[in-house]
């Protein structure tokens, strides 16, 4: 209620508004976490920043992981629930500014980082995911499981967005030649496409 108040304040007197969500925090769970994105993302802000929950030394979250009382979230489980709220403000036309915190010396100190979803490009792992599971489902429409084996296809996308189809270290392709071993993939390059549109076409 304070939130839904202070947005709407800030908002009559049209200041620019953002909101920071984070994901992992202590007896949430991910139905709560989009459900509570879903309510930030109706307020219509104008921006907003996710971060996964990181376990820093001396805070009270490493107290109770200590105490087996909190479980961080593993990089996986971490990389889909932003992405699931990155397409909630996405479709809300909310922009996204950050996905992940921003490297530091901190977060860079394994003295420092006990334990949470820390990668330095977390970011680029869930527009990744998005595109993996974008990928799947166009190829789930097609139908081709049961065709001949090796079938060819070509994946085409805009170069800038190259990366995130491959994935870290060509995870993505790596992922769906292990999901779809009957096919065979070749990325090429379409700049007529839009950045992360993506067009699946047979050899």
């Amino acid at each position: 209620e304070d939130t839904v108040h202070a947005m709407s304040l800030l908002k009559e007197y049209r200041f620019n508004t953002g909101v920071q969500v984070m994901a992992g925090l202590p007896e949430d769970t991910e139905a709560s976490l989009l459900e509570s994105t879903e309510k930030l993302a109706g307020l219509r802000p104008d921006f907003a920043r996710i971060y996964p929950l990181m376990v820093l030394r001396g805070s009270l979250v490493e107290h109770w992981y200590r105490q087996g009382r909190y479980v961080p979230l593993e990089l996986d489980q971490a990389v889909d629930m932003v992405a699931s709220m990155f397409l909630i403000f996405k479709k809300a036309d909310v922009k996204v500014i950050r996905m992940g915190l921003q490297a530091s010396e901190t977060l860079e100190d394994r003295s420092m980082m006990i334990k949470g979803p820390w990668h330095p490009c977390f970011g680029h792992l869930v527009f990744s995911r998005i595109m993996f599971d974008r990928v799947c489902r166009r190829l789930d429409a097609m139908h081709l499981t049961g065709d001949n084996p090796r079938t060819g296809i070509i994946l085409r996308v805009n170069p800038a967005s190259d990366s995130r189809l491959r994935g870290n270290r060509n995870s993505n392709l790596k992922k769906l030649e292990h999901c779809y071993p009957e096919l065979c993939f070749k990325i090429c390059h379409d700049g007529r496409l839009e950045p992360d549109e993506i067009a699946i076409d047979r050899m």
